[in-house]
């Protein structure tokens, strides 16, 4: 999953790069941060951890509600504007961003509930658990538009459409003790797709902008690879397979700052 990463933050940098080089050119490069607030479907918490030994049915993927799904996260991102001479105040934009989300508490707290159950039911005091984060990647072009109000100040408007990367990391549950040991992965599959966002906002002295964006990440697969191991003094057993669980529709609202070189 680290590689996937690695890999999908290539598009990132290289707008930065691109942006970097540009800064002292007609292109106007741009770099912003701020929160986002998840919109979109992510993820339930199911029954409670005495139903059932089994960790599968702790998260439905394709559930909207506040039980579980994506926390409050943050943005980081950059821009370039090429101007169009044909027509005062508009410019073609190219944009990157990387959004990066907890799990919210709700679900962690039920990832937890069921590792503790494990471990009393085994008389385990100790365990590892890393429970899955959401990791999104749009790289996008489109159009801006900008009007003076003032010598100082600008307000502006935007819209681009173009290619999200989804991500949601590894769920890793392990726990060991003597004769008894535990283990329970899921590896998830990156997904490629259609992505679209709006936002406006005012720019201050062509320095300093306060944009409220809308981003629409597309219909999101969940699937991977499970594997399951547990083994004890004079015995065990093992499973694996690919799963596909329902669609997700990630979406964001962010609010965030620029600097404007």
């Amino acid at each position: 999953m680290e590689k996937k990463i690695f890999l999908s933050l290539l598009c990132f940098v290289s707008v930065f790069m691109t942006g970097m080089n540009s800064a002292n050119s007609q292109v106007k490069f741009s770099m912003h941060i701020g929160g986002t607030l998840p919109l979109g479907t992510y993820a339930d918490c199911l029954d409670t951890p005495n139903s059932t030994q089994n960790g599968d049915y702790i998260i439905a993927w394709n559930v909207k509600t506040d039980k579980a799904g994506a926390a409050v996260g943050f943005d980081l991102g950059a821009k370039f504007r090429f101007p169009i001479p044909t027509v005062k105040g508009l410019g073609a934009i190219a944009t990157a961003d990387l959004f990066f989300n907890l799990s919210k508490k709700e679900a962690r707290d039920c990832f937890n509930d069921y590792m503790l159950l494990v471990c009393s039911n085994n008389s385990i005091s100790n365990y590892d658990l890393n429970v899955p984060k959401y990791v999104n990647i749009p790289v996008m072009c489109g159009l801006n538009y900008e009007y003076a109000i003032s010598n100082n100040a600008k307000i502006w408007g935007e819209g681009a459409a173009g290619l999200n990367i989804g991500i949601i990391t590894d769920l890793k549950m392990n726990c060991s003790e003597q004769d008894f040991n535990y283990k329970y992965s899921i590896a998830y599959e990156s997904q490629y797709t259609f992505a679209f966002q709006f936002g406006a906002g005012v720019l201050l002295s062509d320095r300093l902008s306060l944009g409220l964006h809308y981003y629409n990440l597309g219909s999101q697969k969940v699937k991977g690879n499970a594997k399951y191991i547990v083994t004890w003094y004079g015995g065990g057993e093992s499973d694996k397979g690919i799963f596909v669980f329902d669609r997700i529709n990630p979406s964001m609202l962010c609010l965030r700052l620029g600097y404007h070189f």
